[in-house]
């Protein structure tokens, strides 16, 4: 399942760590998304899984994007991962999953989250999914990202609750899938 999705995981990643990301460096998006999987690793790892299990599947979603594995072990790369783990948690990832199995879940709900949510949650899931959308085009900085959704999280009365957040993002990912990706408008 990762393999037939492996543009998907990457894409749906960055939703997780916008809204309470304490980094603002400027650091290369295969930096970003070799992060973002270390840290999913690291919240794993917690939850007592198979660090051996997590790492080849950490690896497998980054190769299959073309992104060097070894940045797995790049210092800005454990740096962010370990700022992300230390300061923003692991609320937004559900607890004791498999990215693998994580992915089948989110394949299979996150239309039905986005149709079932109200207007107002969905306005705020098509901004979470524009502004990754443009991030993934280098439209925007890690910066104007993180900014663009954090000033429409401010604007919105949603509540953002770490599990309504997870929601949330589960919701995004769903409605990305809708949009042009050159374009990041809907289809």
């Amino acid at each position: 399942m990762i393999k037939s999705n492996k543009l998907f995981i990457l894409f749906f990643t960055p939703f997780l760590f916008v809204l309470p990301s304490p980094v603002k460096a400027e650091i290369s998006m295969q930096k970003v998304k070799a992060a973002q999987q270390k840290l999913f690793v690291l919240c794993q790892l917690e939850q007592g899984l198979d660090e051996a299990k997590l790492e080849r599947e950490a690896s497998f979603v980054l190769q299959s994007n073309g992104i060097p594995t070894r940045l797995t072990e790049d210092k800005e790369v454990l740096d962010r991962a370990q700022t992300l783990f230390d300061m923003a948690g692991c609320d937004a990832f559900p607890k004791g999953v498999y990215m693998s199995d994580w992915v089948k879940s989110l394949v299979k709900d996150s239309d039905e989250i986005f149709s079932n949510a109200s207007k107002e949650e969905q306005s705020l899931m098509k901004e979470f999914s524009y502004a990754v959308c443009k991030y993934n085009n280098k439209d925007f900085t890690l910066e104007e990202r993180d900014s663009y959704i954090n000033n429409a999280s401010m604007r919105s009365s949603v509540a953002l609750d770490p599990d309504n957040l997870k929601r949330l993002i589960e919701g995004a990912v769903g409605y990305s899938r809708n949009l042009d990706k050159n374009t990041c408008t809907s289809i």
